[in-house]
């Protein structure tokens, strides 16, 4: 059956003085039904809704080796999110205009969607998550893309002698961080060695745009805009992502199941000190914010 989203969207608006008004909204989503590929009770693999029909068992890899037969039952798919958002906006008068929002949510279950954000692997309604038992372990929890405060003001400024100042400004909590285990099979890192934000969750990121534009006119029909955006204005680069890879590619010893057996391992937590990470880089930053830039541009209007 097809894949299906259900969302919900309860709001309000309210002019509280002229050309200022303040909007309240609550926000429901659920992707209630997931069209994946995974392997089934028959040994077979197929593409369906992963928790339903022939996808309702399935094997760890220590079955397609020969260690155990152990028919595991498929967790149905879940994907939630829960927010509600605060705006504020003001039309265009007295030479200056904004748009501010305020989104407080948080964003959970066990499946990241079309795009895996925690393997990076981008192959909508075929990526691993069904492929075997062993990434399903350890994998319910705050999501990848779970954000819980997100604030951003966007602003316009008309001087009387023409020039146009714009501003963008916005804020946002980081992201969880999990320990992930590299999979020889897939080689990769596929498996959740613990909870999905065992390990507490990125800094929090910020940043600036600052926006110029001077019109010249050209004549009664023509007129030439003089553009400059500065990009990152506080050249602030900050994290944006951690190394979640807590074991090598060549030093991999841990794994969420006991393949000779099918029964998962305890899940790996800060305090685990009889299994440390084999990567040297676990939980350092990864990524960081592009660093400032300038764009010059000119726009002939007629």
């Amino acid at each position: 059956r097809g894949q299906r989203l259900t969302e919900y969207v309860i709001g309000a608006e309210f002019e509280v003085m002229t050309d200022l008004a303040i909007g309240l909204k609550v926000i429901s989503r659920d992707l209630t039904r997931v069209i994946e590929d995974a392997l089934t009770a028959d040994g077979g693999y197929y593409i369906g809704n992963p928790g339903h029909g022939l996808m309702t068992g399935t094997y760890d890899i220590g079955y397609t080796y020969g260690l155990n037969d152990v028919l595991h039952a498929v967790p149905e798919p879940k994907r939630t999110f829960e927010g509600i958002e605060l705006t504020a906006q003001k039309r265009f008068s007295n030479n200056f205009q904004f748009i501010f929002s305020a989104l407080l949510s948080r964003l959970y279950g066990n499946y990241d969607g079309l795009f895996q954000a925690s393997t990076d692997q981008l192959d909508p309604n075929l990526n691993s998550a069904y492929d075997y038992y062993d990434f399903m372990v350890n994998n319910d929890g705050y999501l990848s893309n779970d954000r819980r405060q997100q604030y951003r003001v966007d602003g316009v400024y008309r001087f009387d002698w023409g020039l146009n100042l714009g501003v963008s400004m916005y804020y946002m909590t980081g992201t969880p961080i999990a320990a992930m285990g590299y999979s020889e099979p897939y080689n990769n890192w596929e498996y959740y060695l613990s909870r999905r934000d065992a390990f507490g969750r990125v800094g929090a990121q910020w940043e600036a745009d600052l926006h110029l534009g001077y019109p010249v006119r050209l004549g009664d029909s023509a007129e030439l805009n003089l553009l400059m955006d500065v990009f990152n204005l506080f050249n602030r680069q900050g994290e944006t992502r951690r190394d979640m890879r807590y074991t090598t590619a060549d030093d991999a010893p841990y794994r969420p199941l006991d393949w000779d057996t099918g029964l998962p391992n305890p899940p790996i937590t800060p305090d685990s000190i009889d299994r440390p990470p084999t990567a040297p880089s676990f939980n350092t930053p990864l990524t960081w914010q592009a660093p400032r830039s300038i764009r010059l541009g000119v726009r002939l209007s007629f």
